[in-house]
């Protein structure tokens, strides 16, 4: 179907380079990694720990372009009837890296947390000549039972520079369990509404600057990876 949403309809509810706290075990220090402590995933920036790896993967851009004016999409709603609504935060201007560093995990941390960066990940040539700057907004409600297990509530959308009134929105529930740096989620889920979430995502977490965070690598476009950074606000 197609779904035209106008951002202003929706009210909006900075982010520190400290380095996270690391309270799990690294790659390669002979630790015993336990549920939901490191290593982590591979993180572009300041706050990765060791060598920088460069991405062999190519990246890729939104298989939905919000720069046509319209765009196809199945749902797309910011709330989904019968279910929790989630207050995205201010939207930050998506980035791209060529290259990645390990960043530990703490597991799963109950709270309410909002998008604060998302950086794609592609080649040198990807990030120069094919990466397009879009905006994100978005939120990430965890419930955790423990460190390696809980329930994960997200909300995205993101738009164009060029076209600010209209926004492709995705949001879903899923129970998750987590360890070694990755999460895996209970599909298909609930309150589904644009893409489907994946079945497992690369993972992390710690606080910064007095801050808890979450990092999630998600899908983006058809082929290529993101990474979503959520803080509390």
């Amino acid at each position: 179907m197609l779904a035209l949403v106008a951002s202003a309809a929706v009210a909006c509810s900075g982010d520190d380079a400290a380095t996270p706290t690391d309270t799990g075990s690294t790659a390669g220090d002979g630790g015993t990694l336990t549920p939901g402590t490191g290593p982590g995933p591979t993180d572009a920036g300041g706050e990765g720990e060791g060598e920088e790896t460069p991405v062999t993967e190519e990246g890729d851009l939104p298989d939905i372009d919000p720069d046509a004016g319209g765009f196809a999409y199945d749902g797309g709603l910011i709330a989904v009837p019968g279910c929790l609504q989630l207050t995205p935060g201010p939207y930050a201007s998506s980035t791209c890296s060529s290259s990645t560093r390990l960043m530990s995990n703490v597991g799963l941390q109950s709270g309410t947390y909002v998008l604060s960066s998302v950086t794609v990940l592609g080649t040198t040539g990807f990030c120069a000549d094919t990466f397009k700057t879009l905006d994100h907004s978005g939120a990430l409600v965890i419930d955790a039972a423990s460190p390696a297990q809980g329930t994960l509530r997200f909300m995205e959308r993101y738009r164009s520079k060029a076209n600010p009134l209209v926004f492709a929105a995705t949001t879903w529930t899923a129970s998750a369990t987590t360890g070694g740096g990755s999460l895996t989620l209970a599909l298909p889920g609930t309150c589904l509404s644009g893409k489907a979430p994946p079945s497992a995502s690369v993972f992390g977490s710690g606080s910064s600057s007095g801050k808890k965070f979450i990092v999630l690598t998600l899908p983006y476009g058809a082929s290529g990876k993101a990474r979503y950074r959520f803080v509390e606000p």
